[in-house]
């Protein structure tokens, strides 16, 4: 093989004589470190050099001394190691799913009771006036038991989104993924509001979609989140599209109608110990949308609501 092609591979060539000095080294060779002239140290397995999987293959010349490979791996590591995190998370997604309903099971059996037990609170308190003060207590429990069956339904939810299956990993499609988060984040949404989708321009975006569908999700949580329990046929949860002023780029706007926001959002990655949901802060979402060169914009106002406008580049 000429130089010249030896210079064109992606892998590193190194040839050393029977001192280990390096009598050649490609270019990618000397990108991880080899120099013409200087000892060179052999890896005995695989390494990380320069940031980069190598696997080296040592064979001896018939005039003495020896060519070293040194295979780029990296790209097959990752690959490999991306398909081992999948098998993961579909075996934890299974066993999630799993738990989520043997956990939910009892505790419908110890709302329906707790209801019933409300109610006949009620009517022993019209009965027995004079013991107010007793009932109150018990109310009182009653309250924070009801708070703590809402907080373990909310984590069941959470346990139940994650083992849904996600949108196709490549695929960008907009629908797939807005239908996908709508359902996903239906359990925090019920009781407070509709999800409506309005979707006036559709298209491939440059953003894969789980990572679309779980930035969706969040800010669908954040939006059930402004919004008081009780009220859902007076509220709507509006996930709409449209084209961007820039051309070849599209607008996904999430608008609620919730309590809105006095102070501008902060996007400091924080902990939250907000019940309804366990998922992505406003620092992850933007750094979501940065990753795929897009723009997210929140517009709030006390009282009338929120809007996030997610500006994404088609494919």
């Amino acid at each position: 093989m000429s130089e010249q092609a030896l210079d064109a591979l992606g892998d590193g060539v190194v040839v050393l004589d029977d001192a280990g000095i390096v009598t050649y080294a490609n270019p990618a060779a000397i990108e991880l470190g080899a120099t013409l002239g200087n000892h060179y140290e052999v890896p005995l397995e695989d390494t990380l050099l320069a940031g980069r999987v190598i696997s080296p293959a040592t064979t001896p010349l018939p005039a003495g001394g020896v060519v070293v490979v040194l295979r780029d791996l990296t790209d097959h590591t990752i690959a490999a190691r991306r398909k081992d995190l999948a098998e993961r998370r579909a075996e934890v997604a299974v066993n999630l799913s799993a738990l989520a309903h043997q956990i939910n099971n009892p505790l419908a059996i110890i709302n329906v009771h707790a209801e019933l037990i409300k109610d006949e609170l009620a009517s022993l308190r019209a009965r027995h006036r004079d013991d107010a003060k007793r009932y109150t207590d018990i109310d009182e429990s009653m309250a924070e038991l009801e708070g703590a069956v809402a907080s373990i339904t909310a984590l069941t939810a959470d346990m139940r989104a994650y083992s849904q299956p996600m949108p196709g990993a490549n695929r960008g499609d907009l629908r797939r993924a807005v239908e996908w988060a709508c359902r996903t984040a239906a359990p925090a949404l019920r009781d407070r509001a509709r999800p409506v989708i309005q979707l006036s321009v559709e298209g491939k975006l440059a953003l894969e979609e789980p990572k679309l569908g779980r930035l969706l999700v969040a800010l669908l949580h954040n939006a059930a989140a402004a919004i008081p329990i009780g009220h859902a046929e007076h509220h709507d949860v509006v996930v709409s599209s449209r084209a961007s002023d820039t051309p070849g780029r599209i607008v996904i706007e999430i608008k609620d109608s919730g309590a809105g926001m006095a102070a501008p959002p902060t996007f400091a990655p924080k902990l939250t110990g907000h019940p309804i949901h366990v998922g992505l802060g406003l620092a992850e979402c933007r750094a979501i949308v940065d990753e795929a060169k897009g723009a997210l914009v929140i517009d709030s106002q006390p009282g009338v609501g929120t809007t996030v406008a997610i500006e994404l580049p088609l494919r």
